[in-house]
């Protein structure tokens, strides 16, 4: 089947990074960059022409793969996409049923996709695919959430952001949606329902990216024991230690023609100013949401890759 390769991690994790580092190193492969956003089949109908010059979080050429589509495949993008009138995937068979659009080419596909963390078991069963979960310390990821311009979408949807963010309302990057899912789904936020304090807090930005940061990556992690074909690779492998993570990405991708020896370009990477979250009010609410252990089996999971987070 034709895709082989999925990159997957939470947001702001340096997945966009991995994508560019493969798509200009692996050869024989069609690269698309995340084909579930729900402005994807937008942005390819209305920039179709310059697609290979649009620019998103500073990088170029991350949708240009997509000029290759003609309109009847643009068109049963808008019919099928699992997350263009919600903005969240509902069940198994949506997804499916639009990744099968891609599986459909000749040429080997790699995807990168944003957070599919809770569907990786049913993508490595239904396409034999290898899968690289990249994972980036949480202090640093929250850090980097918080330097995106509230204002990139436009003005006036800017100030409202602005606004709720001021009493830590805004939830970015989809937290809104992704806490409802875990809170329904997972049955891992213990005392939601009886504690009228969880369920007000919870919907703090900082809580809440601690609770989705730590479920969708246990989750994750959790459904890549069992899959041979997958890696755990810390972002911070492949930006302080760069040969390692080369090393780590030929290991999985044995089969293919790759080369990144010394192809590791960190100049494109912008140091994180955002307000960030202490390691002490970080480990306070992995406390009060209980979730220790999953935190706990992620660091170690980490740290026997060979980083140590020092949290």
């Amino acid at each position: 089947m034709p895709i082989k390769l999925i990159v997957n991690g939470y947001y702001r994790s340096g997945t966009t990074f991995a994508f560019k580092l493969l798509q200009n190193n692996l050869t024989g492969f069609n690269a698309y960059y995340e084909p579930t956003s729900s402005e994807l089949p937008y942005l390819i109908a209305n920039k179709k022409s310059d697609l290979g010059l649009h620019k998103h979080y500073g990088y170029e050429n991350l949708f240009s793969s997509y000029k290759e589509f003609d309109q009847d495949f643009i068109l049963e993008m808008f019919r099928k996409s699992p997350s263009l009138l919600d903005g969240y995937i509902k069940s198994d068979t949506e997804l499916i049923d639009y990744l099968d659009i891609f599986n459909r080419q000749t040429k080997n596909v790699f995807l990168q996709t944003n957070n599919l963390s809770f569907y990786l078991r049913l993508l490595a069963a239904t396409y034999d695919t290898k899968i690289i979960h990249i994972i980036r310390n949480p202090l640093d990821v929250y850090r980097s959430i918080e330097a995106v311009p509230l204002n990139r979408r436009g003005w006036v949807k800017g100030k409202i952001k602005t606004f709720l963010n001021f009493f830590g309302l805004f939830l970015p990057f989809g937290l809104n949606k992704e806490l409802s899912y875990i809170i329904k789904a997972t049955g891992m936020v213990l005392g939601y329902k009886s504690s009228w304090k969880i369920r007000l807090s919870i919907r703090k930005k900082l809580d809440s990216f601690v609770v989705v940061w730590v479920v969708s990556n246990y989750v994750a992690i959790k459904a890549m024991e069992a899959n041979d074909n997958s890696i755990l690779l810390p972002y911070e492998d492949l930006i302080l230690t760069p040969h390692v993570g080369e090393l780590k990405l030929k290991k999985i991708l044995e089969n293919y023609s790759i080369n990144i020896a010394n192809k590791v370009d960190i100049s494109t990477l912008k140091k994180t100013r955002g307000k960030g979250c202490s390691v002490e009010n970080f480990n306070k609410l992995i406390d009060k949401y209980q979730l220790t252990e999953q935190f706990e089996y992620i660091k170690r999971r980490v740290e026997n890759s060979g980083v140590n987070w020092k949290i």
